[in-house]
C-alpha cells in the first residue's frame, strides 16, 4: 500500500532501546509516497541492531520520505546498536526518494552501520541534513564501517544544498584507508550530481576534526559521467573536508 506512516517504533532493539533485538532487516519498503519517521521527536524510529540493515527501498519504492529516525544506534543517540548492513540502502529502480531533509529535524543519524547510506542505481535521490558516522550531537565519532555514502551508477544525486539545513556532516568513517572515506563513487557513470555544503570529515561545528579513514570524497571507476559538480560557486555551495 502507498502513503503509509511508520513513526515512533523501536525496530531491532529491545524495549529499552539499548540492546540489539535484531531482525534480519528492519524495514523494507516497495511501494510508493510512504514516510519512515518524521521531523517531531515522537515520530523518530529507533532502527538499530538488525542483521541485514535498517531500512531498505527496493524495486517500485519511489517517492519515499526517511525522516527524524536514529539508524544504528540506541534510543539516546550517543551509543552504537548497529545494523549490520547499510542503515539506509535504495536499491535498483527506487527513484526520486528523500533521506533527510533541510526542515528542522528532518536529518537522520545513520552511524555506527556496515555502510551509512547506499544508493545503487537509483536516480534522483535527496540527501540532506543528516548525521552520517557521528552521534546524535553531531561531536563525538559512532562511524561506519565502510563508506558514509555509497553511490553506484546513480542520476541526479543530490548530497546537501546550498540552502540552511541542507548539510550533512559525513565523518568518521571506516575501519581503515582501504574501506571507508565520507563519500565514495563507484562504477558509474554517475550523471548530474551534486555534493554541495557539506561538512566532511569534521564536527557538525565544522572546528574540530573527526576524520574519515579513507578519502573524503573518491570517485571509483567513474567513466563517462556527466555535469557531475562537487562545490561550486554559489554561495553555500563549497564543501569542508
Amino acid at each position: 500500500a502507498d502513503g503509509q506512516v511508520i513513526a515512533g517504533n523501536l525496530i531491532g532493539t529491545d524495549v529499552t532501546g539499548g540492546d540489539a533485538l535484531p531482525n534480519a532487516v528492519g524495514v523494507v519498503i516497495a511501494t510508493s509516497d510512504n514516510t519512515i519517521g518524521g521531523s517531531q521527536q515522537a515520530a523518530r524510529n529507533v532502527i538499530s541492531g538488525n542483521v541485514g540493515g535498517g531500512v531498505r527501498l527496493i524495486e517500485g519504492a519511489t517517492g519515499n520520505r526517511i525522516e527524524g529516525n536514529y539508524v544504528g544506534t540506541d534510543r539516546t543517540g550517543s551509543d552504537s546498536v548497529g545494523n549490520g548492513g547499510a542503515g539506509v540502502a535504495i536499491g535498483v529502480g527506487s527513484h526520486e526518494n528523500v533521506v533527510g531533509g533541510s526542515a528542522v529535524n528532518a536529518g537522520n543519524v545513520l552511524s555506527a552501520n556496515g555502510v551509512g547510506l547506499d544508493i545503487n542505481l537509483a536516480n534522483r535521490t535527496r540527501v540532506q541534513g543528516n548525521l552520517i558516522g557521528t552521534d546524535a550531537s553531531g561531536s563525538a565519532a559512532l562511524g561506519n564501517a565502510g563508506p558514509g555514502v555509497s553511490v553506484v551508477t546513480a542520476d541526479d544525486t543530490l548530497i546537501g544544498g546550498r540552502e540552511a539545513g541542507a548539510r550533512n556532516v559525513i565523518s568518521a568513517n571506516g575501519t581503515s584507508a582501504l574501506v571507508g572515506g565520507g563519500i565514495v563513487f563507484v562504477n558509474g557513470p554517475n550523471n548530474r550530481t551534486r555534493v554541495e555544503g557539506n561538512l566532511i570529515g569534521t564536527d557538525i561545528t565544522g572546528a574540530q576534526p573527526l576524520g574519515n579513514a579513507g578519502i573524503g570524497v573518491a570517485c571509483c571507476g567513474v567513466f563517462g559521467g556527466t555535469d557531475n559538480r562537487i562545490g561550486g560557486v554559489p554561495v553555500g555551495a563549497g564543501n569542508c573536508w
